[in-house]
């Protein structure tokens, strides 16, 4: 069979052959059986009409359609397949024209596309937060502690910021009482910023006693009303003082599990560090994955963004169908539209399908391989996932097994560009993770682990691939 394979972009082909009507004669008895299953003919049964019977109540040209949409699919598959083409995405039928004894068919595929060179990322730059833990930074944690044992006392003296006031609230609008705003006994914090603009400079040098009257809006709770012009009414019937509790070793004792203010001290300034360099890590990565996917400049067939782009919008159903919200109340929640998912879809996987792509090139730049026990091992921890009920699930030799290479492959072409790459402070100082968090570990974890690595372990193990991706939906 004559095959022709022609170039129409730098990472799409048309592939033009022809099915012999010879090739269609198994193909057209099979789609007579299936249409007589749906045609109501006099003295057959559905499903038992001769071939020629059923030809003369669909037509010959119905038949042989039905035939070659049946033959189509394999076919297309073996050609790619000894063409050697590694085709990304479906391939789109893109004419079928009637020739001598057959048919000519032209599909139009689309190929995954290759970078070149891999992008620069030895060495590349990336400037994050500085991971280390400030003194002010445990003071502050350390006062958000004894506020939860504070004293509220009331005091004879002007409300200033971080004093509490109780109030009295009223509210009008062209001089009619709104009664929904009345509240009595309410408790405020002066600088807070809660409930009504503008309330904060109103009561701020107040004293118990005095009335205040000012023009406002009423807060978002009161729905489609939300933003009307109003007149409140306040009058402060007290001013109370936070008090907090000194910070000793008895205090300590009695209030955490800790001994002492250095131990309490010590320990929360460790935990902190943990949880700064956790999140600076986590920037420091995802700010990596978005420098290296921006940097590929390449024009990606549709074909390929749509088939991404398909995925992501099943994923995302899903999760929704999870938390039993559909589409449309998803629309109204976020405010958003169609067409903007639509375009948010795109950008995401135009990101995501940079990003892999420069992942191939580091893997090809690095001679980074899949091992056949890491690829092993992957197919068996899936079919593991998908417990007994799932019965022979066969991976091996489809193209599942393929796809989860790829995927393998692509996380180590992450460590890789994870580990090449300088994470720097502001100052322009580099930031060793693996150190910090060997530092940071608890006594028995660095007796497990002398030279820190498994501490190191949460900072150095990325995450999966879907997770570089733009969305996710952040959607």
């Amino acid at each position: 069979m004559s095959v022709n394979v022609t170039e129409i972009a730098p990472f799409e082909r048309m592939v033009t052959f022809t099915i012999p009507e010879a090739e269609l004669e198994q193909a057209k008895s099979a789609a007579a059986r299936r249409l007589s299953r749906d045609l109501k003919i006099p003295g057959f049964r559905p499903g038992r009409a001769p071939r020629k019977v059923v030809e003369a109540a669909v037509g010959v040209d119905r038949l042989r359609s039905e035939a070659v949409d049946d033959v189509l699919p394999g076919k297309v598959d073996e050609i790619l397949e000894s063409e050697g083409l590694d085709v990304a995405g479906r391939p789109t039928l893109d004419a079928l024209r009637n020739v001598d004894n057959g048919f000519e068919v032209d599909v139009k595929v689309a190929l995954w596309p290759v970078l070149d060179d891999a992008p620069e990322y030895v060495g590349k730059e990336i400037e994050c937060e500085s991971p280390l833990v400030t003194d002010e930074e445990v003071e502050e944690q350390l006062t958000m502690m004894r506020e939860q044992f504070a004293d509220v006392d009331e005091v004879d003296r002007a409300a200033g910021e971080g004093d509490y006031v109780v109030l009295n609230l009223t509210g009008s609008k062209d001089g009619e009482r709104i009664e929904e705003l009345d509240a009595d006994g309410l408790f405020y914090e002066v600088g807070s910023g809660m409930l009504i603009e503008g309330l904060d400079e109103h009561v701020d040098g107040a004293s118990k006693g005095d009335v205040i009257e000012f023009d406002g809006e009423l807060p978002a709770g009161f729905g489609e009303q939300a933003g009307e012009a109003v007149s409140f009414k306040v009058l402060v019937t007290e001013v109370r003082e936070k008090t907090l509790p000194e910070l000793t070793d008895e205090w300590v004792d009695e209030n955490t599990e800790f001994d002492t203010v250095e131990e309490f001290r010590t320990t929360l300034t460790r935990r902190l560090g943990q949880r700064k360099l956790d999140a600076v890590y986590d920037t420091y990565r995802r700010t990596l994955l978005d420098a290296i996917g921006g940097s590929v400049e390449l024009e990606v067939p549709m074909a390929i963004v749509r088939a991404e782009m398909d995925e992501m919008l099943h994923r995302f159903m899903h999760r929704l169908e999870e938390q039993n919200v559909s589409l449309e109340d998803y629309f109204e929640i976020t405010g958003m539209d169609q067409q903007q998912l639509v375009a948010d879809l795109e950008a995401q996987a135009r990101g995501s399908i940079h990003l892999n792509l420069a992942l191939d090139a580091i893997a090809e730049d690095a001679g980074t391989e899949v091992t056949d026990e890491e690829l092993h091992g992957a197919i068996e921890s899936l079919k593991a996932m998908a417990g007994p009920e799932a019965g022979e699930l066969r991976i091996e030799g489809t193209p599942q097994e393929k796809r989860i290479a790829l995927d393998i492959l692509r996380q180590k072409a992450m460590d890789t560009l994870v580990a090449s790459a300088v994470p720097v402070d502001p100052d322009g100082n580099p930031i060793d993770f693996k150190a910090l968090a060997a530092e940071l570990a608890e006594p028995d974890e660095e007796d497990e682990d002398d030279d820190g690595e498994e501490a190191a372990e949460v900072v150095d193990a990325p995450s999966e691939t879907e997770d570089t991706a733009a969305v996710e939906e952040e959607e």
